[in-house]
């Protein structure tokens, strides 16, 4: 190789090690301009002040490279070879960076646009439970007239919690998101959503949904659906004559770190968590662990025991389980067809045939997490909820509890009304536990005896609840922490 060759390889070099230097920047906003500036600089370092003051000239969006004929007969310079490679690079690259940057700014529009939309669900839904919350309750109970549901602007404490879900659940120094590895798939059914036609087209051509990796690649744009075809016309191997549900097995990998929770994403209202499957070898064998089968689109109202909206579930610490589903869920409207082949001498036709009489059973799974961490007992306690220069006559709580079922049947969350400067403990009013589940001034004698009667009207009240943790890679969880009022 000649010094000239050498020199001109260490310049390109030099330059495409100056262009990295831009791309470091965060946020990477970069573009044409940027590129053409540093070539400039370079050409001027080298007193190539002709061919600067050239791409100084040219408007932005005009190539810099243009098409050039080599004569074989002449000598090759090798300046004009490596500028006119140079210049192609550039010009690509510039190419390659517009196209990143819009990308970038479409998904962050798709985002942006979502959170905003995410945001006004979220107060739609607040309104929607407020007024819920009063036709559930108060009309069950003639003492109350109104229902707070409590934020993290609402107490202080040690405890963590998931403003999301409004989960409280045990003090962690370590509590972390571990990355999950989809490990196998297996059920009653098949990935994705083969077979639904739409405007003379099949959707999974344009937009699949048989990939594993959205299970867990932690976008709220992407989701993952097993489906299970069911119907009374056998027009293929994956239509079933019955009206079964989808059931599918997801065996999940933490790799090296051992995770003791997930939390699923699903916009599936119908999607039930049948069971849990742990292993201890790295997922060379497997058994179930404790576990009540629950639907995750659970209403708040009908089930003290778990923790609604949250999607939360808990096992024994294990880096390989499995999640079993099921779902009845189907989508109205929705077309069904298959291609078949129809060979007729020498034409060969290729036929769409809709299935009329089937339908698709559809698990949806939008994004499993994991968690790790150890815990320890933690308090949470309310700010004043009387407001000042006010007595109310009667005060209760309305929560959701989830205490993992391997843990075995505990109370190890703990309610207390702090009450004119006085405790009372109490438990939830929505639960089947017994004890006080309502203090008042007032005697309502067909309560009794859970209800706690006071000589004085409350004129001042804070709640704590009290988490406790009997073992160290477990938490118990609570939500939906809500303080009804009478006046």
């Amino acid at each position: 190789m000649s010094d000239t060759t050498k020199r001109l390889e260490s310049d390109i070099r030099d330059l495409q090690n100056k262009i990295d230097s831009i791309l470091v920047v965060e946020p990477p906003e970069y573009d044409e301009s940027d590129i053409r500036q540093i070539y400039i600089d370079d050409l001027l370092e080298k007193e190539k002040t002709k061919e600067a003051d050239e791409i100084a000239n040219l408007p932005l969006g005009v190539p810099m490279s243009k098409q050039v004929k080599i004569n074989g007969d002449e000598e090759p310079k090798l300046f004009d070879i490596n500028t006119i490679i140079t210049k192609a690079s550039l010009d690509m690259f510039s190419i390659d960076t517009k196209l990143i940057n819009a990308t970038a700014k479409y998904t962050g529009l798709i985002r942006s646009t979502m959170e905003r939309m995410l945001f006004a669900e979220k107060r739609i839904l607040t309104e929607k439970q407020r007024l819920e919350d009063i036709n559930m309750i108060c009309s069950s109970y003639k003492e109350f007239s109104n229902v707070k549901t409590l934020t993290e602007d609402d107490f202080s404490g040690d405890c963590e919690y998931d403003k999301n879900t409004r989960t409280a659940f045990a003090s962690s120094t370590n509590h972390q998101e571990v990355p999950l590895e989809v490990v196998s798939i297996t059920g009653n059914g098949y990935n994705g959503n083969k077979y639904v036609y739409k405007d003379g087209e099949f959707v999974e051509d344009k937009l699949s949904t048989a990939l594993i990796d959205n299970i867990v690649d932690g976008s709220m744009l992407t989701s993952f659906e097993y489906s299970r075809v069911c119907g009374t016309e056998k027009y293929n191997s994956d239509v079933n004559l019955d009206n079964k549900s989808a059931i599918c097995t997801i065996e999940l990998t933490s790799g090296n770190t051992p995770v003791n929770t997930v939390r699923i994403n699903s916009t599936d209202t119908k999607i039930i968590v049948r069971s849990i499957l742990v292993s201890a070898d790295n997922g060379k064998t497997y058994h179930a662990t404790p576990f009540k089968r629950r639907a995750l689109g659970g209403n708040i109202y009908d089930d003290f025991t778990y923790i609604n909206e949250s999607n939360i579930i808990a096992f024994p610490k294990t880096n390989y389980f499995k999640i079993v589903f099921e779902s009845d869920n189907t989508f109205a409207n929705e077309e069904l067809a298959y291609q078949k082949t129809v060979i007729e001498e020498d034409n060969v036709d290729i036929q769409v045939t809709k299935m009329v009489n089937a339908q698709r059973k559809v698990i949806t799974i939008d994004n499993i997490a994991a968690f790790c961490g150890t815990y320890q007992k933690a308090t949470l306690q309310t700010y004043q909820l009387v407001p000042l220069n006010t007595e109310i006559g009667s005060i209760a709580v309305f929560s959701n509890e989830y205490i993992p079922e391997y843990l075995g049947e505990k109370n190890l969350i703990k309610y207390t009304f702090i009450i004119n400067g006085e405790e009372y403990e109490v438990v939830p009013i929505n639960s089947n536990k017994s004890g006080t589940k309502m203090i008042c001034y007032r005697e309502f004698s067909y309560m009794e005896p859970s209800v706690k009667m006071l000589a004085e009207s409350i004129k001042s009240a804070y709640l704590r609840v009290d988490i406790d943790v009997t073992d160290q890679n477990c938490t118990p969880f609570v939500n939906n922490l809500k303080v009804c009022i009478g006046a």
